[in-house]
């Protein structure tokens, strides 16, 4: 299994000018034009556990940025309802290209 820092070390080679502050600023942004402030609170928990249901990935652009976030739905309040969306950013990592056969 990966180390954290190993996986952080690694994502900073891949990504140099990955900014994880401008970062969740952006999801936020993102965030709110999806799901607008009324319907969910937002909050950012670094190296969360993405299992069990109720999760979410997307891969955004903002400002011209790309990165790759991942939601999952939570209930704070204890009424049965999912009030919270608890959400991690990471840079996009670009697919490598695959050769065409002809």
């Amino acid at each position: 299994m990966l180390s954290f820092k190993k996986f952080l070390k690694e994502q900073k080679e891949v990504n140099p000018e990955f900014n994880e502050k401008q970062a969740v600023k952006d999801a936020l942004k993102w965030l709110e034009n999806k799901y607008g402030k009324e319907l969910y609170k937002f909050k950012h928990i670094p190296n969360m556990k993405f299992e069990g249901e109720k999760i979410k990935k997307y891969d955004i652009s903002v400002d011209g940025k790309e990165y790759e976030l991942r939601l999952k739905l939570f209930d704070t309040n204890g009424d049965g309802s999912s009030d919270t969306l608890g959400f991690d950013i990471l840079p996009a990592i670009e697919e490598p290209e695959e050769d065409e056969e002809l």
